[in-house]
């Protein structure tokens, strides 16, 4: 027992031990917590609604110069209670700010833009804003980080004067889930540069091209490093090349992950190298403006080599279910002639279904490239990775030949490994070592995989493209 009470006093008069306020869960504990916080920082989160809401003003504007994390979450219809909470309130150590507002149909209101005044918050440096928009009237310079998604009917215009009052951005990232955050007539603006000298982390996602156009393309990153433009709604006739912002020009990555999904309505890109990484992911717009068939068909051969240099990509990992009458393995290969290691995936249906006339088609696109003479497709290739389904008498025909010239012309694979993913577990498969597939290469081995779902296969792609650097704010 008088362990216990000693323990008891400690926690009491351990002021540390209190700076963990949460409304929305311990409503009646807030004053005990604000007592025995005593003067430290604290951390403060709570619901807010269009009606009671006197007791989280009341703290906010009472203890104002002590919170150091806010975060409010409520319903869109509360935008207007939220931002008066926080109107004229200087909180001198608010290093996060946090502001959640849930649609609860499809006809609550427009996100709402709250401008604040910069003196108010000048130790800010993450702000996580989710169907809500904080608008700085002036410069935020302690500011690094910023969430923005789940916008409505918001002009874009808006995000990028919240871009020019952060000078000192360094991750931002932009989702508006639908692609329908602002308006899709938007071009970029012939104005002024704007300079980001320590932006190094840049994302967007499900957003119409136009709109990463008006953000990006008057962008000066001297620092950039990591760029992920994932799902983006393309409408006919966007220059696709043009996304990406100029300073990456100097960056030459090494290893290169290409996804061309079926039909090419989803094209994905992976760029990793020379400290840097960039993805690149584009749909189909689903309104008027989708652009035509034979204009998806193109992106992997008109836009993909000229998104960044590819004369020292080393690896280079090709997905796809379209592999006929495009070659494009032997167009894409035009491109990589440093290419070493080379792997190459079959892309399941969209049902999730593999099928041997699709393993096929693979190897003989294969086999083209590597029998292509002039001129030389992956002149500098050492190993090849096979991700198929099948190994059929017809496709261990289609690949023995081009093996056997790549070894007669000097070429010869230092090694080649096959990985089979059966149609369903026991299907019966070709002993490839029997074969003598493994005969013109240096090392061969086969692995046996019991797949036929289109998760592994999605999963395998997730493993391989690359990550944006992690931090702690989200």
């Amino acid at each position: 027992m008088l362990v216990c009470r000693r323990w008891h006093s400690i926690a009491i008069q351990t002021a540390s031990l209190w700076t963990e306020i949460d409304l929305a869960a311990r409503p009646s504990s807030a004053i005990y917590f604000l007592e025995r916080s005593r003067a430290d920082p604290f951390r403060l989160r709570a619901n807010i609604d269009e009606t009671e809401n006197q007791q989280v003003q009341s703290i906010i504007r009472h203890q104002r110069h002590r919170i150091s994390q806010l975060a409010l979450r409520g319903p869109s219809s509360a935008q207007p209670e939220a931002h008066a909470s926080l109107a004229d309130v200087a909180m001198p150590v608010l290093r996060q700010l946090t502001l959640t507002f849930e649609p609860r149909s499809r006809a609550d209101p427009s996100t709402r833009a709250h401008f604040a005044k910069p003196e108010h918050v000048p130790a800010l440096r993450a702000l996580l804003l989710s169907g809500a928009l904080w608008v700085p009237v002036g410069i935020v310079p302690s500011l690094t980080h910023i969430l923005v998604k789940n916008m409505k009917n918001v002009s874009v215009s808006l995000i990028w004067n919240l871009l020019c009052n952060t000078p000192m951005l360094e991750v931002f990232e932009m989702s508006s889930n639908t692609g329908l955050a602002v308006a899709r007539s938007l071009t970029p603006s012939s104005g002024s540069s704007l300079t980001l000298p320590r932006l190094r982390c840049l994302t967007i996602t499900c957003a119409y091209t136009n709109v990463v156009h008006y953000l990006v393309s008057r962008l000066d990153l001297p620092s950039i490093n990591a760029v992920s433009f994932e799902f983006l709604f393309v409408q006919s006739g966007t220059l696709l090349e043009r996304l990406l912002p100029g300073s990456l020009a100097a960056h030459t990555p090494t290893r290169v992950t290409l996804v061309i999904g079926g039909d090419h309505h989803t094209f994905t890109a992976g760029f990793q190298g020379d400290g840097s990484t960039v993805t690149l992911s584009y749909f189909n717009s689903s309104d008027e403006t989708t652009p035509p068939p034979e204009e998806r068909r193109q992106w992997p051969f008109t836009t993909f080599p000229t998104l960044l240099s590819l004369a020292r990509v080393t690896t280079f990992r090709l997905s796809s279910s379209v592999w006929e009458p495009q070659d494009c393995l032997l167009r894409l290969g035009a491109h990589l002639g440093s290419v070493t290691e080379l792997c190459v995936m079959l892309d399941p249906n969209h049902d999730g279904s593999f099928n041997a006339a699709m393993a096929l088609r693979l190897a003989r696109a294969l086999a083209r490239a590597l029998l292509a003479d002039d001129p030389v497709v992956f002149p500098n290739l050492r190993s090849l990775d096979i991700d198929t389904v099948d190994t059929s008498r017809d496709f261990i025909a289609v690949l023995m030949p081009a093996l056997a010239k790549r070894d007669l012309d000097g070429r010869r694979l230092r090694h080649l490994c096959v990985r089979i993913g059966a149609l369903w577990p026991g299907d019966p498969h070709e002993d490839l070592r029997a074969t003598g597939l493994f005969n013109r290469v240096d090392e061969g081995s086969c692995r046996r995989s019991d797949y036929s779902s289109r998760r592994n296969w999605e999963r395998e792609i997730r493993h391989d493209m690359p990550r944006p650097p992690t931090h702690g704010y989200w």
